[in-house]
């Protein structure tokens, strides 16, 4: 499933105390949580991460991927990490289909995946589905990205990872994740479904509200 929305707020929820999805929902009241970035057996995080001011993980090399301080995301470089408050990095999904993304093989194939991308408008376009029907490669990823519209985005964790709440639908795991990413909606955004039976709408994938499965649904903005 996938969201597009104007934010309020974003937040990177570093889970010291390893809850669980639905508790840091609950802690937090954001109205959008998916998993974050890559992280190892020790629970550190593996890609570059800035939070709050405090930098938690660097890496040798610099790549792409999010800073922010409150609601917009910037693209920028990792070079940059120090011109703002929050940073996430991970595998970048370039805008031009003809550049493929660079990952280690072991996170390749198809499984879940969780994404968070920038349309040119800024609003945020965040995806999540899980292993089995609706799995994809990175390479597949890259491409649902571009058309919902992004001007660029970022592949988060995946496979058992994967995990979301959104505004349409949930996706749920048994896995403690070492981050997230936390959302609030600015809230004459918050939609109403039109498709009242929930068997009327012709958009793939399914938002949450329909069990139909067409391309682009106009509740949440594509």
């Amino acid at each position: 499933m996938y969201y597009v929305c104007k934010p309020s707020k974003i937040q990177i929820y570093v889970n010291i105390g390893r809850k669980t999805m639905a508790q840091i929902k609950a802690l937090t009241g954001c109205d959008i949580i998916i998993n974050g970035g890559l992280f190892d057996g020790a629970f550190k995080p593996c890609c570059w991460l800035k939070v709050d001011g405090k930098i938690l993980h660097t890496e040798a090399w610099h790549r792409p991927g999010y800073g922010w301080d409150n609601n917009v995301l910037v693209y920028d470089r990792s070079e940059n990490i120090t011109k703002y408050r929050n940073y996430i990095q991970c595998v970048e999904l370039p805008n031009n289909l003809n550049e493929k993304p660079s990952y280690p093989s072991e996170i390749g194939g198809r499984r879940g995946r969780t994404a968070i991308g920038v349309r040119a408008d800024g609003q945020v376009v965040v995806w999540c589905t899980s292993d089995g029907a609706y799995a994809l490669t990175p390479e597949q990823l890259q491409v649902e990205m571009r058309n919902l519209g992004c001007a660029s985005a970022l592949m988060l964790d995946g496979g058992g990872s994967c995990q979301c709440v959104m505004p349409t639908g949930q996706i749920t795991s048994s896995r403690i994740v070492q981050n997230f990413i936390c959302i609030w909606i600015a809230k004459e955004q918050t939609p109403t479904c039109t498709y009242g039976t929930k068997t009327d709408c012709q958009y793939r994938p399914p938002c949450g509200y329909c069990a139909k499965q067409y391309k682009m649904c106009p509740l949440i903005g594509a």
